[in-house]
């Protein structure tokens, strides 16, 4: 569960929060596929939403609560790219890392280092860019808060 105190503007959310209208929103991997997990939890979501708005009859499984982040998860604040490149990522999703280390690398078509790029703070690794054609502005990484 990642928890927002704040919600850019400029997003369908921010939109429906605006005019009074309920918003659920999900993340999965992505990366421009679906995988098999995150379908599968997309799914049992929906299952879950439609059984509390009493549309279907059938019991809530509720998924178990690995993580309680907190950050306002805008990609637009990210950690965004200083160059074209090919990024060469050092972190996994969910990693929990502390100030300064080391999220990935930044190299030309000769492998040689344009930039790096290294935590701002700790917390838990919320977004990685995982296509490794990388342009000027693009995010790459975002941090966000574990809740205690």
């Amino acid at each position: 569960i990642w928890g927002h105190d704040e919600i850019p503007t400029g997003r369908t959310i921010s939109y429906a929060h605006s005019m009074g209208i309920p918003w659920l929103y999900t993340e999965a991997y992505g990366a421009g596929r679906i995988h098999t997990g995150d379908l599968r939890m997309m799914t049992q979501g929906i299952h879950n939403l439609l059984t509390h708005l009493e549309i279907l009859p059938a019991p809530i499984r509720t998924p178990e609560i690995r993580w309680m982040l907190r950050g306002e998860g805008n990609t637009d604040t990210g950690i965004s790219a200083s160059h074209d490149g090919f990024l060469i990522i050092k972190v996994e999703l969910l990693q929990e890392v502390v100030q300064g280390e080391l999220l990935g690398l930044l190299v030309n078509l000769l492998g040689e280092q344009l930039d790096k790029y290294c935590a701002p703070g700790p917390g838990i690794v919320a977004l990685i860019r995982s296509f490794p054609v990388i342009k000027r502005g693009d995010s790459l990484f975002l941090i966000a808060e574990r809740e205690s």
